[in-house]
């Protein structure tokens, strides 16, 4: 534990973040009677630290635990059995919640020094044969933040603006007039099994998050209110991780149906980045046999009206679905009718009429979305998917062991700062794994004497 929290302290210099912190709240020269104890920031950042590490949720069990500990006061720094109070700790909180940035690019100086590490790993064969390397296979996905406030609405507090039907209808400009005590926190949607519907409302944050298909190393997140959608996350949030980690060249990214749109499709394609990502069937038109999409294509005789099936397979003027058959780098996906065409004009033997038999589906605009650059229905693409459950893995174990999902802040400020925390103190711990040659215990984040 010692270990992973020196790493940390190590990057939060080569971040500048102790700077910035030592730039805010320094020792004083003269300290005063009252307050003859000062902690520094190192030693606050990590018991903030130690925190994450024994999954301790509440600050006051926290600060207890550290009084009764004399190794942890060892840890921290903490001298003659002094120990901060709670708050001290809540001040300290709310500043570092001000360098956003910094806390960011503490989480970015990690990430180098673990593909250096997967790199060696991979040199002398702890990976598989056919390991891809690190950031090659991109996943993303979003998860549930629940909001520490309740979500009850603040009584009408201001006598100039009438006071309205409706909370959410109020005209007043003060903060706190009919108002949830967490303002950046908003209702969503989860995924709950439990429920009938297959979701369940909550009142907080939606954390999208963009890992490392293969090793589960999370390299970037962004919080936003729970009714934003999905969909439109995807691109700003590869450009904001690609931006930070310019040396990465993902060939792949994962997503499941929240982030299914063209748009995305199309941009992940102009980065030279194959999407797969599952794509929401279309609904069923009243007399069809079969769902289909319909896409507007040019044919060698003008455009026309081009089915494709629900699992991606074109459908031929026979309205039978054809058979994939090969791929070519310039033409598209070649299919094919089985048996060279169908007769669309039966019983008329004088002038025999078949369909074409074979037609090449160029993977671009909505034909990207639909068949893909590598065909869905594919055993490839299916292999591809499965590595999707690494950030699920990720998010998973961030929440039992990182504190991810048991923040107690009120604004999106110091929520944000959580998230920073939960991540960097995973990343340092898979770290301080690959050190040691633990590779097959890399993504194993435990909490200590549980």
């Amino acid at each position: 534990m010692t270990d992973i929290i020196d790493s940390v302290m190590e990057f939060s210099r080569e971040s500048g973040l102790l700077d910035a912190l030592d730039g805010v709240r320094r020792a004083p020269a003269n300290p005063s009677p009252g307050r003859p104890i000062h902690y520094s920031n190192e030693s606050m950042l990590r018991a903030v630290v130690l925190k994450f590490l024994q999954n301790e949720r509440y600050a006051k069990d926290f600060i207890a635990f550290l009084e009764k500990s004399a190794q942890a006061q060892t840890i921290c720094g903490f001298q003659d059995g002094y120990t901060p109070c709670e708050a001290t700790d809540s001040r300290f909180n709310r500043m570092l919640s001000e360098h956003d940035d910094a806390l960011w690019d503490t989480v970015a100086a990690a990430i180098s020094p673990i593909d250096a590490q997967i790199a060696g790993g991979r040199e002398m064969g702890e990976f598989a044969d056919d390991a891809p390397s690190f950031g090659e296979i991109l996943a993303i996905d979003s998860t549930s933040i629940e909001s520490f406030s309740d979500a009850i609405r603040k009584r009408h507090i201001d006598d100039g603006v009438p006071k309205p039907d409706k909370p959410e209808e109020c005209l007043s400009t003060l903060p706190n007039c009919c108002k949830p005590s967490d303002m950046n926190a908003a209702w969503g949607q989860k995924t709950d099994s439990k429920s009938k519907t297959g979701v369940s409302p909550f009142f907080g944050y939606k954390l999208h998050t963009v890992c490392d298909a293969y090793y589960g190393t999370p390299l970037h997140s962004v919080l936003l209110p729970a009714n934003e959608s999905d969909t439109k996350q995807l691109r700003p949030l590869i450009e904001e991780t690609l931006e930070r980690y310019p040396w990465l060249s993902p060939s792949h990214l994962l997503a499941d149906k929240g982030y299914d749109s063209e748009a995305n499709f199309v941009f992940l394609d102009s980065r030279d980045i194959i999407p797969i990502i599952a794509v929401r069937k279309p609904k069923k038109k009243k007399g069809h046999r079969r769902v289909t999409y319909e896409v507007e294509v040019e044919g060698p005789y003008g455009g026309y009206t081009q089915e494709v099936s629900a699992d991606g397979y074109p459908i031929c003027l026979g309205n039978r679905i054809m058979k994939f058959v090969r791929t070519d780098p310039e033409r598209g996906h070649l299919f094919r009718c089985e048996r060279g065409g169908c007769r669309l004009n039966r019983g008329q033997t004088l002038f025999p009429l078949d369909c074409e038999g074979e037609i090449w589906v160029k993977p671009e605009g909505k034909m990207l979305r639909i068949v893909g650059k590598i065909p869905r229905f594919s055993k490839l693409w299916e292999l591809l998917y499965k590595l999707r459950q690494a950030i699920e893995r990720f998010l998973g174990s961030g929440k039992r062991s990182r504190l991810l999902d048991t923040q107690r802040f009120l604004t999106k400020a110091k929520v944000e700062m959580h998230v920073v925390l939960s991540l960097l103190t995973y990343n340092a711990t898979m770290l301080t794994r690959l050190t040691v040659g633990d590779y097959e215990r890399m993504r194993h984040m435990r909490v200590k004497g549980r």
